[in-house]
């Protein structure tokens, strides 16, 4: 009896392991879904180049760039499709040294994720193309790099969001 039984179980366990196999990539997909709205729970501090005479894909050798520290805030509201692909809308506001508030602004968000690696990139007619390279730490938190690709001005900022409940 008892073989018999060990026998049974062997046998199901072959014609259900496929079935897991299938149910593992829908499961990981639900756990890695970002829709949401994100926030950073404190300022972050940047550094931006504010020179007016840097021409565009004409950079200076000869001397540093005058980088400035400023800081931010941040919110993201992000939907995730279930191809991966995430659209959304970024709100921050900017603060000089001194902690004054500069600017702030909305603007849209497009990219996508991979298993935990989500890439964005935020674009507005006043501003320069930032790119987010984040990585989900968990539901709930996610931390990354953003860097401009074109624009007047350098820019890169490391900073962290934790997800509204």
């Amino acid at each position: 009896m008892r073989k018999s039984i060990f026998i049974l179980i062997k046998h199901c366990s072959t014609l259900i392991f496929p079935f897991l196999v299938l149910i593992a990539p829908l499961t990981q997909a639900a756990e890695e879904d970002v829709t949401g709205t994100w926030y950073t729970t404190k300022k972050f501090s940047y550094l931006v180049d504010k020179t007016e005479t840097q021409p565009f894909a004409a950079p200076n050798t000869r001397e540093p760039i005058p980088f400035h520290e400023r800081y931010m805030t941040v919110e993201w509201k992000l939907t995730q499709r279930p191809d991966g692909i995430i659209t959304g809308t970024s709100k921050w506001t900017s603060y000089d040294s001194n902690q004054k508030k500069l600017m702030n602004g909305s603007d849209i968000l497009l990219g996508g994720i991979n298993h935990n690696h989500i890439i964005l990139s935020e674009t507005s007619d006043i501003h320069a193309q930032l790119v987010f390279d984040f990585q989900l730490d968990n539901a709930n938190k996610m931390s990354g790099i953003g860097y401009n690709i074109i624009g007047p001005k350098e820019v890169a900022m490391r900073f962290e969001l934790i997800r509204k409940k």
